[in-house]
């Protein structure tokens, strides 16, 4: 089969993470195409501009990577506030796909929702596109275009199947995969070591999804009355990693570590006491699925979040759900600090199994 994935987020910085999982196990069996583009990497004015970003962002190329195939469509940023240019991208979008479906001879599009950034793909071609979607989508008008348009529609979550189901009803529940072998060939000792934590509990949020509020960065003096050997370490990087370094000035309580990359983040998760997603009461949180609580489940690690739909379906025995304020959150941390979790097998969450799903979803799609 001949697939080109054109994922949530770009590929050129490091947005793998749900189509990566499921190209690595797919490539050796697949001929795989991923379409991908220039973003900001940054969230300030000095990065947007640098030259080289709408430089890199105009070029058009092709490469082959580790059996993958890469092409870079030219594409023009700021788009979110010029409809003007978000028109424009979606010309050269759209020509981009066609040329590769011609030159290749695809047979199957999977594309995540990226029409605030690049337009919507072209559902006139021959082929079936395969919508998959993984987030809350604000804009109601758009989401429904590509529901109707769409030969078949992946869903991370069972809230977003049921929606998907009234507009299409070859809708499928394809939940976050993870490579249960990698994650758990994870190694506590090189982040403990790299960071001097040893000897510390640590309480870790891992990739930036968090309230704006900040809130997990005030539980810190209330979980250390009760456990003052802890530590916080945050890793990775977004436009609120300024503002967190701003609030927490110079404690030593917390370490930031910035971006990691991704072949590495399973040490991150070992390396870990509990692990967070400290999000808010509202519908961009609750909906959404957080791959890394599986991971930290995954690499036997409790986790205190805030309330997702989808976590109390999962029905996980180390999931300890929060209300989304400072006291309740720090006494959630305490108790996942000093108490014994089971942990599930998580056998429906490896990629292995979900790979056989897509497979028989995509030919299903392809009679």
């Amino acid at each position: 089969m001949k697939i080109l994935w054109i994922p949530h987020a770009s590929w050129v910085g490091g947005g793998r993470v749900r189509s990566w999982s499921f190209i690595e196990k797919m490539r050796k069996k697949h001929e795989i195409h991923v379409l991908t583009w220039t973003s900001p990497s940054q969230n300030n004015i000095l990065h947007f501009l640098n030259p080289k970003l709408h430089l890199d962002g105009l070029r058009n190329w092709d490469d082959e990577s580790n059996s993958i195939y890469l092409h870079h469509y030219s594409k023009f940023h700021n788009v979110r506030f010029t409809p003007f240019l978000l028109s424009l991208n979606q010309k050269k979008f759209q020509s981009k796909i066609r040329n590769i479906v011609l030159n290749y001879k695809i047979d199957v599009i999977i594309c995540g929702v990226n029409h605030y950034l690049n337009g919507f793909p072209p559902f006139d071609l021959k082929i079936p596109v395969v919508l998959d979607i993984i987030d809350f989508y604000p804009y109601k008008k758009v989401l429904e275009t590509y529901l109707n348009k769409s030969a078949a529609v992946l869903c991370i979550s069972h809230k977003l199947l049921e929606e998907a189901l009234i507009h299409n009803k070859n809708s499928y529940y394809l939940p976050p995969a993870i490579n249960l072998d990698k994650v758990r060939s994870g190694c506590p000792d090189r982040v403990r070591q790299k960071y001097n934590l040893d000897g510390y509990k640590i309480v870790s949020l891992i990739g930036l999804t968090i309230s704006p509020s900040l809130y997990l960065l005030d539980t810190i003096p209330l979980v250390k009355e009760i456990i003052p050997d802890v530590k916080y370490l945050i890793v990775g990087d977004n436009h609120l990693l300024p503002k967190m370094k701003r609030k927490v000035g110079n404690s030593k309580d917390v370490i930031f570590t910035g971006w990691v990359n991704i072949d590495n983040i399973q040490d991150y998760f070992f390396a870990s006491d509990v692990g967070t997603y400290p999000g808010d009461e509202e519908p961009f949180f609750t909906n959404a699925v957080a791959t890394k609580v599986l991971e930290y489940a995954a690499a036997r690690k409790p986790v205190v979040s805030s309330e997702q739909l989808e976590l109390k379906l999962w029905n996980l025995p180390n999931i300890l759900i929060s209300p989304s304020n400072t006291k309740d959150f720090a006494q959630n941390i305490v108790k996942a600090l000093t108490t014994d979790f089971e942990y599930p097998s998580l056998r429906e969450f490896n990629v292995e199994n979900l790979v056989d799903k897509l497979e028989e979803i995509l030919e299903g799609v392809l009679q």
